[in-house]
């Protein structure tokens, strides 16, 4: 599972974000469009993790 950022925009202009775990892109598309589907544009973004170097305080 990875992490999709989804930015859905509805016949007004108007918009909407979720950040959600899919299988894939597609997954995440496909979800967006049955729940919105009067969107006029539906954006999908696979999110990564940045691991900086060094270590955080704490951590073990």
């Amino acid at each position: 599972m990875h992490s999709y950022h989804i930015t859905i925009t509805m016949t007004d202009a108007s918009q909407g974000v979720h950040v959600g775990l899919y299988q894939h892109g597609a997954a995440a598309a496909l979800r967006a469009a049955g729940l919105f589907p009067d969107a006029t544009k539906i954006s999908v973004r696979r999110l990564s993790t940045v691991l900086l170097r060094g270590s955080l305080k704490g951590a073990a």
